[in-house]
């Protein structure tokens, strides 16, 4: 008969093959009815951070296996020249995305002043406006 330590909360009471002060030790610890409603909390948020954590590996693992297939075989030049070409566009494209995108905020904060020094408002309320602008497109 096989017996998985992982499983000891499952019995009812301790099984005589499993007595000793050692394994009367592990099913104190194990039982956790007698645990306090904080040492459940800790316990179950404990329980889940490691299923999480043994998950993350697993998968990262299998992705590395793919990958590892996938890259198994040897490259062509023009495969290699053409993840790297993808790869630098895609980069390209984000970084220019970012610094059209700072641009043209900057050029409707400044007619937005303009707008507001010509209706009279006072220089450091168009401060304020402008500050306020650029605090809420502010992504980093």
């Amino acid at each position: 008969m096989a017996l998985q330590l992982d499983n000891l909360n499952e019995f009812e009471k301790q099984p005589t093959v499993l007595s000793g002060k050692i394994f009367d030790k592990l099913f104190q610890v194990c039982d956790t009815k007698n645990f306090t409603s904080n040492e459940i909390q800790a316990y179950s948020f404990s329980e889940k951070y490691y299923l999480d954590y043994v998950n993350s590996i697993r998968t990262a693992a299998s992705e590395g296996e793919q990958k590892g297939d996938h890259l198994e075989r040897e490259l062509t030049f023009n495969e290699v020249y053409s993840m790297g070409y993808k790869n630098g566009y895609d980069y390209g494209h984000i970084e220019g995305f970012q610094k059209g995108f700072s641009q043209g905020i900057e050029l409707v904060c400044r007619r937005t002043a303009q707008v507001m020094k010509q209706q009279g408002y006072s220089d450091e309320t168009i401060a304020l406006v402008k500050q306020a602008s650029l605090n809420a497109t502010d992504h980093s």
